[in-house]
């Protein structure tokens, strides 16, 4: 009997937007490496596109999953917002990354 194929990307969903910022920073720096985008500067798209996903990745560490008892068989699962320094850390090193990139094109 074999066994089903293993997929770890399986579960993985684009649910938030703090996802869906993390997934767009890293698609932009690879298309910007291998010069898709060959009619921008290199330098100050590499700065945005990682800006974008270090803000992805802060809020997506600063919203982490919270399960709540409410009563019997019945929990509450949500992800709210619970800023950690590791998060902030990522958050403005984002902001610093875009901020550069934009001056960079300018």
């Amino acid at each position: 009997m074999s066994q089903p194929p293993i997929n770890p990307l399986k579960n993985m969903k684009i649910d938030y937007w703090y996802k869906a910022l993390t997934v767009v920073g890293a698609a932009l720096f690879v298309f910007n490496g291998t010069s898709f985008f060959d009619r921008y500067p290199v330098v100050p798209l590499g700065f945005l596109s990682s800006g974008i996903f270090f803000i992805g990745l802060g809020e997506w560490i600063n919203h982490p999953l919270k399960v709540r008892f409410i009563g019997p068989g019945v929990w509450a699962r949500g992800y709210n917002r619970s800023s950690c320094s590791l998060g902030i850390i990522f958050d403005i090193l984002g902001c610093f990354l875009i901020v550069t990139g934009v001056v960079k094109f300018f």
